[in-house]
């Protein structure tokens, strides 16, 4: 196993709006579990850890 950085999740901006519902779909490894994961701050550290990036609620 190669140690390092992987990039789970790079480069998403989701803008919804107030009283909207989205729904995340897409192939198996496309990322949609590690964003939730992401937007909720559950994340498992180690091995996961959030680098850069925001969230506004």
């Amino acid at each position: 196993m190669e140690e390092g950085v992987a990039r789970a999740v790079d480069g998403m901006d989701l803008t919804i709006k107030h009283g909207s519902t989205l729904g995340l779909i897409g192939e198996s490894g496309c990322g949609k579990s590690v964003t939730a994961f992401s937007i909720l701050q559950l994340v498992p550290s180690p091995p996961g850890r959030i680098t850069e990036g925001k969230i506004l609620f």
